[in-house]
């Protein structure tokens, strides 16, 4: 059942929300009796929020992206949609304070006794929103319970713009979400428990991420939620470091990078396990970061890797929303990325390195002897040695820069092998023809990366420069 995930994907789109662009009204003087621009502004809101129209909820002042996400996530079951209309208010004029550059109102929101509701329900998941919608809708609003929402807004420029939106938006849905974590609590965890198998992939494997990956692979399996993807904007509290959103008709797609492993681990797992004490038809876990779970309307992925965490949800139970998920994952996991995570603190990691050298086409070998304070190695080259590329991963920065600094010197000394015919050091590059040889060497943090070509023919310094520059130097 999608309740439970569902709130937690409100909390966390809420916990990046930030003031945006603001709805102009007309403001009069200063005193309330005067003034209706308060009461209107929250007039809009408040039928925003009960038609969960979330284009209009973003021209409102105070809105954003984030809340507009939330608004389109309750109500992507038709069913909650109507539940969400049934409510209504009553603003409290005479509660209204507007001086200078604030404005503050009262509002009584009426809803539904949800909770009466759920409680007498028939445990039976599969009619959940059509039962729980009927029962709404049967109830005499004389037993709906009343909320009031004190609506605070700041005035600019004959502008209003709502300060507290998180607080609004929160608070609004709370009710229903809470009403459907109750029935969620009714259910036996082993009810209507079994394997249907949805995921149809068999070669899931932990792969590096990145904005850019994400972006990348969304466009080839979901262009229409690629073409509306956009940043997050993050407050001073949030753990994340970048958060990007995406979504189309049929599933929600979030990006979001951590400031640290352990955040991102942690909220990972919460996640997944929240998704998973809901009952899933369906589950898999991976021992390394992949949560995959099926419900009887809902498709869910959460996958992440380092700092960085990719979640997918399909609410809407169509076929299209799980061809979706199991395109992105196949896409993502499919091409010549490794299993294991990056060891390295570089600009690049040895996976990186391995699946850009098989790209342009080189064998890859790993080094069984390594250098002083190497802790890491792997080779690419041709099949006749003509081109051959090292991967050095040192154990800190201090001891690259120190290779780097050694091999430069002696170049420049004359006692490395060989006649130095040219020799171009930059601040982290060196570009040497040494006799035969056509040498290019990059120290980047903790990595130092050697090309070698021989002959140096025109040819093979064509090649190590288009494989340097593959490697983004």
């Amino acid at each position: 059942m999608k309740r439970r995930v569902s709130c937690l994907l409100i909390s966390f789109l809420l916990l990046i929300s930030s003031t945006s662009c603001a709805k102009k009204t007309n403001v009069k003087e200063t005193e309330a009796e005067s003034v209706p621009g308060c009461v209107e502004a929250a007039e809009e809101i408040l039928d925003s929020l009960i038609t969960c129209d979330s284009k209009n909820l973003k021209m409102l002042g105070g809105f954003n992206d984030k809340h507009a996400e939330t608004v389109d996530m309750m109500a992507q079951t038709p069913e909650i949609r109507k539940v969400i209309k049934k409510t209504y208010y009553e603003i409290d004029e005479d509660s209204v304070i507007e001086k200078e550059s604030k404005a503050t109102v009262d509002v009584d929101v009426k809803v539904p006794d949800y909770s009466s509701i759920v409680s007498e329900m028939d445990i039976a998941p599969e009619r959940f929103y059509s039962d729980f919608y009927d029962a709404v809708n049967k109830q005499n609003k004389k037993e709906y319970k009343t909320i009031v929402l004190e609506l605070n807004f700041k005035i600019e420029d004959e502008e209003y713009v709502l300060t507290n939106a998180d607080e609004v938006v929160v608070r609004f849905y709370t009710p229903v979400s809470d009403a459907m974590q109750e029935y969620l609590d009714r259910v036996p965890d082993d009810y209507g428990k079994k394997d249907n198998g949805m995921f149809t992939f068999s070669n899931l494997k932990k792969v590096d991420l990145s904005v850019d990956r994400f972006l990348t692979v969304l466009n080839k399996t979901d262009s229409v939620a690629a073409n509306k993807a956009y940043d997050g904007n993050l407050d001073d509290s949030a753990p994340y470091t970048l958060y990007k959103v995406a979504s189309s008709d049929h599933v929600l797609y979030l990006y979001v990078e951590f400031a640290t492993v352990d955040e991102c681990k942690e909220n990972s797992e919460t996640m997944s396990s929240a998704a998973k004490s809901g009952g899933p038809f369906y589950h898999y876990e991976s021992d390394w970061g992949c949560s995959l779970f099926q419900y009887e309307d809902m498709s869910m992925l959460v996958y992440y890797s380092d700092k960085a965490q990719i979640m997918l949800t399909s609410t809407d139970g169509s076929e299209e929303g799980k061809q979706l998920i199991n395109g992105f994952i196949e896409e993502l996991t499919g091409s010549d990325y490794v299993v294991d995570p990056p060891k390295t603190a570089g600009k690049l990691s040895i996976q990186d390195f391995k699946a850009k050298m098989s790209n342009e086409g080189y064998n890859i070998l790993n080094s069984t002897e390594l250098r002083d304070n190497v802790i890491e190695q792997v080779y690419a080259g041709t099949s006749d040695s003509s081109i051959i590329i090292s991967f050095e991963v040192y154990k800190d920065t201090e001891s690259a820069n120190k290779f780097f600094d050694e091999w430069n010197a002696s170049l420049a000394s004359g006692k490395r092998d060989g006649k130095v015919d040219e020799l171009v050091t930059e601040s982290n590059k060196i570009t040497a023809r040494l006799e035969e040889t056509y040498t290019v060497l990059i120290v980047y943090e903790d990595v130092v990366i050697t090309a070698l070509g021989q002959p140096d023919s025109d040819e093979n310094i064509a090649l190590v420069d288009k494989a340097m520059a593959s490697l983004g130097f």
